[in-house]
C-alpha cells in the first residue's frame, strides 16, 4: 500500500498565501520607498543639507513614538484577525480607536516638550511632524494584512507617498518652507490611512464607533512587551543619527540621513516578509 506524500512546503495554501501577502507588500514598499526617495532628494536640495538636517533629526526621534502609537498592531493585532476573521468588527474598531487615542495623546506631549524646552527650530519641526501619529494610530493595515488582503495596504503606502512627494515638489522652495514639510507627510499618512478604512467597507467589514474596553484591555496586555522589545530594537538601527546631532551641525545629519536612505528600504523589506507570513502562522498554531 502506497501513500501520497504531502506537498512540499513551498504549495502549500499557507505558504502561497505568504508568499501573495509579502509579493503584495514588497511591490507596495519598493513603490512607495522609489516615490519617496525622489521626495527625500528634491527635498534636501531645496531645504539644503541644514534644514535637512532638522527634519532628519525629528523623524529620527519620532520612529520610536511610532513604535508606542502603533502599540504591537502588527505583531499583536494580524495574529488576533488572521485566529478570528470573524470578529473584525469588534477587534478593528477597538484597536484603532485606543491606537487614536494613544497616538494623540503622545503628540500633545511631544508639542509640549519641542515648543517649551527643546532648541528651535528642531522643537518645533518635531511637534508639528508629530501629527502623523494619530494617523498612525488610525491606520487599519494590520486588518487587511491579518485578512491576508496586503495589496491594499501596498498601493495605500505608495498613494500616501505620491501625495506627500507632490505637496513637497509643490511648496517647498528653500529652507523658509520648512514648516510645510510635516504639512505634507501629514497629509500622506492621512490619505493612506483613510484609503485602508475604505477598502474594509467595501470588503464588508463596517468599523463602527464603538469601543470593545475588554478588547483595548487586551491588546494594551499583548503589546506592552512588544513595544518594549521594538524600541530597544530601534536603538540599534537609528540611535546613531541621533547622537550624531549632539557631535556634529545638522548639515551633517541632513546629509548622514540621505546616505542612509537605501539601508532604511531594505530594512523595511525585511520587516514586510516577517509581517507577511504572520497570518499563516498565526492559523496553523491556533489549529494545533
Amino acid at each position: 500500500m502506497t501513500t501520497t506524500p504531502p506537498p512540499p512546503p513551498s504549495s502549500t495554501p499557507a505558504a502561497r498565501g505568504a508568499a501573495r501577502s509579502f509579493a503584495a507588500l514588497g511591490v507596495g514598499e519598493t513603490a512607495a520607498r522609489l516615490v519617496a526617495f525622489a521626495a527625500t532628494a528634491v527635498m534636501a536640495r531645496r531645504l539644503g543639507p541644514g534644514a535637512y538636517g532638522v527634519v532628519a533629526f525629528a523623524s529620527a526621534v519620532l520612529l520610536y513614538f511610532n513604535y508606542i502609537a502603533d502599540f504591537g498592531g502588527d505583531a499583536a493585532g494580524v495574529p488576533r484577525v488572521a485566529r478570528a476573521p470573524e470578529r473584525v468588527g469588534v477587534v478593528a474598531p477597538s484597536w484603532l480607536i485606543a491606537r487614536l487615542g494613544i497616538g494623540a495623546a503622545l503628540w500633545v506631549l511631544i508639542a509640549l516638550v519641542g515648543l517649551t524646552l527643546l532648541p528651535q527650530p528642531e522643537g518645533a519641526v518635531l511637534a508639528a511632524m508629530a501629527l502623523v501619529l494619530t494617523m498612525r494610530g488610525a491606520n487599519a493595515r494590520w486588518v487587511l494584512i491579518g485578512l491576508e488582503r496586503s495589496a491594499p495596504v501596498g498601493w495605500a503606502r505608495t498613494a500616501g507617498e505620491v501625495l506627500t512627494a507632490l505637496i513637497v515638489i509643490a511648496m517647498v522652495r528653500g529652507a523658509g518652507d520648512l514648516g510645510l514639510v510635516p504639512l505634507a507627510q501629514f497629509g500622506g499618512d492621512a490619505l493612506g490611512a483613510l484609503i485602508l478604512v475604505v477598502v474594509l467597507g467595501r470588503m464588508g467589514y463596517a468599523l463602527p464607533v464603538r469601543v470593545d474596553w475588554a478588547e483595548v484591555r487586551g491588546a494594551l496586555r499583548d503589546g506592552r512587551p512588544l513595544v518594549l522589545h521594538a524600541t530597544l530594537a530601534l536603538l540599534s538601527f537609528n540611535a546613531d543619527l541621533i547622537i550624531l546631532r549632539f557631535f556634529r551641525d545638522l548639515a551633517t545629519v541632513g546629509q548622514y540621513a540621505v546616505a542612509y536612505t537605501l539601508v532604511s528600504y531594505l530594512a523595511n523589506l525585511g520587516g514586510a516578509f516577517a509581517v507577511s507570513v504572520l497570518p499563516a502562522l498565526s492559523r496553523g498554531m491556533g489549529a494545533q
